[in-house]
């Protein structure tokens, strides 16, 4: 197996980020790793850190980061797929509860139900969107070529399982850090459940507001089945 000199992290959201980056940190020491979540963030990064590959990056990033040199050659890039419902319900009671989220304030204002929540387009299909996107570098420094809302599932399918290639399963972790410490060629007992909080379960919602975030995710949906017979199969690594 090649031995990569530094490691992509692309962080779906509430798919074990936190502990990821926790496991990162300890691995290669926090001075090593870069947290970049957005082009702004990039483009700081690379005013301040113009010639400095990091040993790990790590974010709510795109796929193509490679082509900005923020890392050592080899790189190999690593995801988490987490399954649909599961993740939004997640993703919901997270914005409740974070007074820095940008919609915190208008969720607990509004009384946003869990249903009203998944009318908001910015939460539907949130690992679709994440993956359909390639982030390449321009005049101004990045932009983001997406796909259309017709070809975003294939896009997301074909960055996810020929450009990623290495991914996870966030419920089959035991797995997913077995092959994650192979990539790493390091030893790793677990990945403690960081940034945990109560909340209800797909199980326990009435039957209207199941249908309507399965509704909302049914893009999502297809990538996490696709991925997990793939993980299951063993192609992955």
């Amino acid at each position: 197996m090649e031995i990569y000199k530094s490691m992509i992290f692309v962080h779906l959201e509430k798919t074990a980020g936190t502990s990821m980056r926790d496991l990162f940190t300890r691995r290669y020491g926090a001075e090593n790793v870069a947290a970049i979540s957005t082009i702004k963030e990039l483009s700081d990064f690379l005013g301040k850190h113009r010639g400095k590959p990091c040993k790990a990056v790590m974010g709510h990033i795109y796929y193509g980061i490679h082509a900005f040199n923020v890392t050592y050659h080899p790189f190999c890039y690593y995801s988490m797929l987490r399954e649909p419902m599961d993740r939004f319900l997640s993703a919901y009671y997270f914005v409740k509860r974070s007074p820095g989220h940008h919609m915190h304030r208008y969720v607990n204002d509004n009384n946003v139900s869990i249903k009203d929540f998944a009318q908001i387009p910015h939460f539907r299909n949130q690992q679709v969107n994440r993956l359909s996107s390639i982030l390449v570098p321009n005049e101004k420094g990045a932009r983001l070529v997406g796909s259309d809302e017709k070809t975003k599932l294939a896009m997301a399918l074909k960055v996810l399982v020929h450009d990623i290639r290495h991914f996870g399963i966030f419920e089959l972790m035991d797995e997913s850090v077995r092959r994650l410490a192979a990539l790493m060629q390091s030893e790793i007992e677990s990945v403690p459940r960081l940034n945990v909080g109560e909340r209800k379960q797909v199980d326990e919602l009435d039957e209207a507001t199941k249908s309507a975030v399965r509704e909302a995710n049914q893009l999502d949906i297809q990538l996490y089945n696709h991925g997990r017979r793939i993980f299951e199969s063993g192609v992955t690594l």
